[in-house]
């Protein structure tokens, strides 16, 4: 879109540059108890066609609150809330 609140970049990746879209979230992410308001979402056009699609959150909805823990054996994640 246009919005005003779109952001938009261009970035090195493999050489190239991507484009890459990011903007809030229209509603808020809820995961199990925890509620984070209006997470930024990010999209990012590769040139790899078999990795568009992709609408990736990031880490930028847990940054100076949560510690994320991800289990690779079993596919799984947790959060934590972090000390302050």
């Amino acid at each position: 879109g246009t919005e005003q609140d779109v952001a938009r970049d261009s970035v090195p990746a493999w050489g190239n540059y991507v484009q890459s879209v990011r903007a809030k979230s229209q509603s808020d992410l809820i995961l199990g108890n925890v509620k984070i308001e209006k997470p930024v979402l990010e999209h990012t056009d590769f040139p790899d066609s078999d990795l568009n699609g992709w609408k990736i959150l990031g880490n930028a909805a847990f940054y100076n609150d949560y510690i994320v823990i991800y289990d690779a054996k079993y596919n799984r994640f947790g959060l934590a809330l972090a000390k302050k």
